[in-house]
Order: C-alpha cells, then sequence, then structure tokens
C-alpha cells in the first residue's frame, strides 16, 4: 500500500530473487538476515540494507555508469556527424575510448566476480555475464576466473551447467569431438 510492502519469515540460506510488480521484473534482491531497504523510482533502483545488498547495489551503479558511458559513445558519433566534423578521427578516439571502458568493464567484473566468490553474488553476476552469449563459450575472461575460482563458485549450479556446456562446446569447435 502506497509503494511500501514487508516480507518476514525464516531463512534456511541466503538467496537472490528478484521483486517483481506485474509480472514485470523490477529489481535483484538479496534475501538475507536484517532489514532490505527497496527503493524503485524514476532516477534509480537499490536494495540496501544488509552487507550483500550493500554490495550489489554499488555494484549496480558503477556498472550501469560504465553502460551509460558506452551509450554516450554513439550520441559523440552523431554528434560529430552533424556537425561536419572528421568521421575517421572521431571513430579513432570512440574506438579507443570504447577499448578502455570495455577494459574497465572487464575488470569491474571478473573482481566483483572474485570477490564475491563464496556467496551468492559471486554466480549471480557470472550468470549476468554470460546470459548475452548466444551459447555458452569459454572466453578468456572466465578461463582466467576460473584458474582462481573456489571449489564454492565451481560447484555453482549455474556456474558448473555453464562450464560443462561451454567446454563441450569448444570441444566440437576445435574438432575434439
Amino acid at each position: 500500500v502506497h509503494g511500501k510492502f514487508k516480507f518476514s519469515g525464516s531463512l534456511d540460506s541466503t538467496r537472490i530473487v528478484t521483486l517483481c510488480m506485474d509480472n514485470l521484473p523490477l529489481i535483484a534482491v538479496v534475501l538475507e538476515e536484517g532489514e532490505v531497504r527497496v527503493l524503485i523510482n524514476g532516477q534509480k533502483q537499490e536494495s540496501k540494507g544488509t552487507p550483500l545488498n550493500d554490495s550489489l547495489s554499488a555494484f549496480s551503479m558503477r556498472y550501469e555508469t560504465l553502460i551509460n558511458q558506452f551509450e554516450d559513445l554513439e550520441h559523440i558519433q552523431n554528434q560529430g556527424y552533424m556537425n561536419g566534423e572528421n568521421m575517421d578521427s572521431i571513430n579513432a578516439i570512440l574506438q579507443t575510448r570504447q577499448r578502455e571502458l570495455l577494459i574497465k568493464e572487464d575488470e569491474l567484473v571478473t573482481s566483483f566476480i572474485s570477490a564475491n566468490f563464496d556467496n551468492c553474488l559471486g554466480p549471480y553476476v557470472f550468470q549476468l555475464a554470460t546470459s548475452n552469449y548466444k551459447y555458452p563459450v569459454l572466453v578468456p575472461w572466465i578461463e582466467a576466473l576460473m584458474t582462481k575460482a573456489t571449489e564454492k563458485f565451481k560447484n555453482a549450479p549455474y556456474v558448473k551447467e555453464y562450464m560443462g556446456v561451454a567446454q563441450q562446446n569448444q570441444e566440437i569447435m576445435t574438432g575434439v569431438k
């Protein structure tokens, strides 16, 4: 009522859930011991109040900033075109900026997953990061991540399934299978 709600009950484990309204997913929330405050408005969405929710919210804000910077690149390109600027030089600058942003994105995602190997956040962000692939693949950032991953992370259901299928796909693509 009036934008306020309350969940209560006992937890047997910490989980990430998606808060939905009318079957529309709104925000990921970590169900853990403590009081979680969820804010959803036109400017931002965040869940805070517990350690894992605070961590996920901070990560999401940093990631969203990077996504906005990626989107700004297209705006800068269009602006250069409309102003009659030399598009070769504009595109060279934008390609450099895009590479820099990709490196920042890779560092942000892999460092967050690594810092959260042994809780629900690591596998959750791994799932988000790999969901854009058409099929499970072993790309360099995943291979590097898995060399330092803990057994708990490697055995998380989604991670384990993804890695198994990705390994099979790689064997098919390289002719081993």
